[in-house]
C-alpha cells in the first residue's frame, strides 16, 4: 500500500472525496495535486455542467467551486448540488475578496469562501474543517436515527 505525504495516510484510504470545479486548468491541476498529496481523492471539472454530471455518477464529500464558470450560472450550481446531494459541502472560490461576494457565496449554499491567490495551508485547514463539520453532522443524524428506532 502506498503512503501519501500527509500524516501517513494510505492512498487507498482517502480522507475524503473532493470535486474541484474551475474554468482554469492550472487551478484544477494545482489544487488536485496538493489535495491528493494530503490524502484526498480528487476529481476535476472545467464547468458547471460537467460538475453536475460527475456529481450524478460519484459521491463527493466536498466541492471546491469557482464562482466564475462558463455555462450554468454560479447561482444554480450549489443549489442543484445540494438539492441532489444534501450532505455535500460546497466551498466557493473567488478572485475577489469583496465582503458582498462572500455573503452571496454563502447565501447560495456555500459552507465557506476562499479567494485567489490561495494560501495552500489556509485552504487545507478550511477543507479539513468543512469535512470535520460534515462528519459531525452525519454522526448526529445517525445517532438520532438510531435512537428513534
Amino acid at each position: 500500500m502506498t503512503q501519501s505525504k500527509y500524516k501517513g495516510t494510505r492512498v487507498d484510504e482517502a480522507r475524503g472525496s473532493i470535486l474541484i470545479v474551475s474554468g482554469s486548468r492550472r487551478i484544477r491541476f494545482t489544487l488536485s495535486r496538493r489535495l491528493q498529496a494530503e490524502g484526498y481523492d480528487c476529481v476535476t471539472a472545467a464547468d458547471g455542467e460537467k460538475a453536475l454530471q460527475k456529481a450524478a455518477t460519484q459521491d463527493f464529500d466536498l466541492v471546491l467551486l469557482s464562482i466564475k464558470l462558463p455555462g450554468i450560472s454560479m447561482m444554480d450550481i450549489p443549489a442543484r448540488l445540494i438539492g441532489d446531494h444534501p450532505d455535500i459541502v460546497v466551498v466557493m472560490i473567488s478572485e475577489t475578496a469583496h465582503p458582498q461576494t462572500a455573503v452571496q457565496a454563502l447565501d447560495i449554499g456555500g459552507y465557506d469562501y476562499v479567494t485567489k491567490p490561495f494560501d495552500h495551508n489556509d485552504l487545507s485547514v478550511r477543507v479539513d474543517e468543512a469535512l470535520e463539520r460534515k462528519r459531525l453532522i452525519l454522526g448526529k443524524k445517525k445517532a438520532s436515527a438510531s435512537s428513534a428506532s
